[in-house]
């Protein structure tokens, strides 16, 4: 459930960042066995474990040629000079 995710260690809390409620869900239904396996594989009872939920930006894939100009262009506005110069049609 946490490979992949975020962690954040500040002494002697460690932060961990979930994408979803879901897996806020099942980390809370494991929570005090995880903490008791972390203080005592680090020996250190001191140790708290906080979760916040870690929103992922959706990124919007282009799917048209138009599309993937435009994001491209975006990126490079000279592009949009480049096809009026030339007068060339991104719907290709």
């Amino acid at each position: 459930m946490l490979s992949g995710q975020l962690v954040k260690y500040n002494e002697p809390v460690i932060t961990i960042l979930l994408n979803n409620e879901a897996q806020q869900h099942t980390y809370n239904d494991i929570r005090q066995e995880f903490l008791d396996y972390i203080r005592t594989e680090l020996k250190n009872n001191l140790i708290q474990i906080e979760v916040d939920e870690h929103k992922d930006q959706v990124v919007k894939k282009a799917l048209t040629p138009l599309e993937k100009f435009n994001l491209m262009a975006a990126k490079n506005p000279l592009l949009t000079e480049f096809r009026k110069r030339l007068d060339l049609d991104p719907t290709f």
